[in-house]
């Protein structure tokens, strides 16, 4: 897949939007969880969690992990008591530097971020100009899902359904996206749409290891909230980074809006949620 290049200060300054979205959206985990079960009662159930790593207040890196090494930086620019979230993270690209951190390993339910990730594997295996056609997968939906309005039938680019996925957060686009590339990967048109949606989380967890997001488990492509669907402010943070070094999401991340007509004619106008 060819990503093409631009202009370093543009990537500079959508990487800085790209991570400010993931801190901004973890500050509003805790609202969007949908489950019946209280908190405390969720952490008590959650099985086989990732052990924790402690991170020293003096500047360490972490060589023992794969992908992207960073630095942790003493700094009196944030307190715990600054912060409402129950984690977050501040990151300097510049100097490759944690500036600040709360609960940074702390296991957190991503919600809508995951579709960082869904979008970073689709573009990781699939060009931007290929096909997608929505079908029968749209009515894995749940409750209450945020939309892009697509429908079956729809026929759409990868790179225009990435901005279904991103701008106005649609879980329709997730699972399109998340069907359409688990079938083309297996080689297996015929996959049903729910063995399709399990391959392809498969790819979400490989990838979260092979960047080093080991306290990280996806079971959805859209965020929807499941126990066993997990991060941590520092496991997104990589992934945030990692993902920003594909053009298109970095466009995306700062891009305010994205009106198109469709390859099969639908005229669609999505604004971004952020």
């Amino acid at each position: 897949m060819n990503t093409g290049k631009y202009n370093k200060k543009n990537n500079s300054e959508s990487t800085f939007m790209l991570i400010f979205l993931v801190i901004f959206a973890l500050c509003f985990v805790p609202f969007m969880i949908k489950s019946k079960n209280n908190k405390s009662n969720e952490k008590q159930t959650v099985k086989n969690q990732p052990s924790k790593t402690t991170i020293s207040e003096e500047t360490t890196t972490q060589p023992q992990k794969p992908g992207i090494n960073f630095d942790y930086k003493n700094s009196n620019i944030l307190t715990n008591d600054d912060i409402r979230s129950e984690a977050a993270i501040l990151y300097d690209v510049s100097s490759n530097t944690v500036l600040f951190s709360k609960n940074k390993d702390k296991i957190s339910f991503p919600a809508s971020t995951t579709k960082i990730m869904t979008a970073y594997v689709a573009l990781k295996y699939l060009p931007e100009d290929y096909i997608i056609t929505v079908g029968t997968e749209i009515t894995l939906l749940k409750p209450d899902s945020s939309i892009a309005y697509l429908s079956q039938g729809n026929v759409i680019s990868l790179k225009d359904a990435v901005y279904a996925l991103m701008l106005p957060s649609g879980n329709d686009a997730a699972y399109a996206i998340a069907v359409n590339t688990a079938r083309y990967v297996s080689e297996d048109p015929a996959m049903t749409d729910e063995d399709a949606v399990k391959y392809f989380c498969n790819l979400m967890n490989e990838t979260s290891t092979e960047i080093g997001s080991e306290n990280t488990h996806f079971c959805n492509p859209d965020g929807y909230h499941d126990l066993y669907h997990y991060t941590t402010a520092e496991d997104l943070l990589r992934i945030a980074l990692k993902s920003a070094e594909i053009p298109l999401i970095a466009e995306i991340s700062s891009a305010k809006y994205h009106h198109i007509n469709i390859e099969s004619g639908e005229e669609f106008f999505w604004s971004n949620g952020n």
